[in-house]
């Protein structure tokens, strides 16, 4: 494993920021010390260190299928509408740390609005396991036409444990004053206990469809993905496979890889679907391999893929993997979420 090494220019300018400081400190007096610690604690009880904010670029950004608008992304991370004539709705995926939690959370979106007869407009989604609306709440328009750039904030009251977080926004066709975007979006929630399970929910936007291997010309599938934060498959000829995304916190050796959930809520009978986890080490090289057990869904409904490995056994310092094969057609994919155990 990597690790950043303090240069020698770095350690002499923070030791000699720490010897100002400590010379302030004495030359201020005792009761500087006592505000300063009152302080500190004062913020520690009021719990504004137990938040955790995550900012996104809107690369992550998908289009909501039916939009007639074209998706046009940018060098810099951020997306824009490049439809002359269409507005064009997007959906933005969040990674949701704090899973037990049913309480509030916010989304301050960063966008451009160059449209001078039309507005930008985002809504916040507060979603449940299987893809119910437990809250959300939509945000001003932008003020007034060709307003430029602006941030549009959402607070939500509830959350749904196990559920996930989502952000959908329409952008006006291309104006005269040129394409109206989503730069980025800010989200805020409570940062939770710290325990030795770290559990994330991601919603479905994220799956990315893989190359089909029936021969060539390969077959790239589609994924319809809908303004709630699910996702379909588009391929009615052949099954279809996901790449799924995971992120980690901790990649330390004593870090296992526990449990992950792939959440389905379909409206058809003819599910069938295979998941796989795979994991790395720090070199990036193959480490092993976990599947879940195949199951045919005989019914329509929810449904909960599960893939488990015995926490003392999968041991892993580098990146995860998830992929679901066998997804036939109109599957609709809602969530899926990972807990990572950490021994201490």
């Amino acid at each position: 494993m990597r690790h950043l090494m303090m240069s020698s220019t770095h350690k002499s300018a923070l030791s000699q920021a720490l010897h100002r400081s400590h010379r302030l400190l004495a030359k201020a007096g005792s009761w500087t010390c006592a505000a300063l610690c009152g302080a500190l604690a004062f913020i520690a009880s009021t719990g504004a260190l137990a938040s955790d904010h995550k900012s996104y670029p809107a690369t992550s950004c998908k289009p909501v299928h039916g939009s007639n608008g074209i998706l046009g992304p940018r060098p810099d991370g951020s997306v824009e509408n490049d439809s002359t004539a269409f507005p064009l709705t997007v959906i933005c995926p969040i990674v949701r740390d704090n899973t037990v939690t049913t309480g509030a959370w916010s989304v301050s979106v960063h966008v451009e609005d160059a449209n001078n007869s039309g507005s930008v407009q985002c809504t916040g989604l507060s979603m449940g396991p299987f893809g119910g609306v437990v809250d959300d709440q939509a945000s001003l328009p932008t003020d007034g036409p060709g307003t430029g750039a602006a941030f549009l904030t959402m607070a939500l009251a509830q959350s749904a444990e196990a559920g996930y977080y989502a952000v959908r926004c329409v952008l006006p066709p291309m104006g005269a004053n040129g394409r109206s975007a989503v730069n980025s979006y800010l989200v805020k929630e409570d940062a939770g206990s710290v325990g030795l399970t770290d559990r994330k929910s991601y919603t479905a936007t994220y799956a990315e469809p893989l190359t089909s291997d029936l021969g060539p010309p390969p077959e790239i599938p589609e994924i319809r993905y809908d303004d709630l934060g699910g996702a379909r498959t588009d391929n009615l000829a052949t099954d279809d496979s996901w790449a799924l995304p995971l992120v980690r916190d901790s990649v330390g050796p004593d870090t296992f890889w526990n449990l992950s959930r792939f959440r389905f809520n379909d409206s058809d009978a003819d599910l069938a679907v295979t998941c796989w986890i795979f994991t790395y080490n720090e070199n990036g090289d193959f480490a092993g391999a976990a599947a879940s057990d195949g199951f045919q869904l005989v019914a329509p409904g929810p449904v909960t893929v599960d893939i488990e490995v015995h926490p003392n056994t999968q041991p892993y310092s580098g990146p995860i993997s998830l992929f679901c094969t066998g997804l036939q057609a109109d599957a609709h994919a809602v969530m899926y979420d990972i807990s990572e155990l950490t021994r201490r």
